[in-house]
């Protein structure tokens, strides 16, 4: 397997996850004291990883990056 797919797949994983931490920051239901504790840092990490990625990736488009990379 070539690099570019390698990273492309790391992204789409990494996209993935930072899609369903979107939703669960969303959730009402969960306390902002928790959030900003728990689960901010965490997300913040994803999402600076995921423009590493993407900017590593050759030629991406910007539906690839914002939808992912078909593989």
């Amino acid at each position: 397997m070539d690099k570019s797919m390698v990273l492309k797949k790391k992204y789409n994983s990494l996209l993935l996850r930072e899609k369903k931490a979107c939703l669960y920051l969303d959730n009402k239901n969960i306390k902002l004291e928790v959030i900003e504790k728990s689960y901010i840092p965490e997300y913040q990490k994803i999402t600076v990883e995921l423009s590493e990625v993407g900017n590593q990736i050759e030629n991406a488009r910007q539906d690839e990056l914002l939808n992912g990379f078909k593989i």
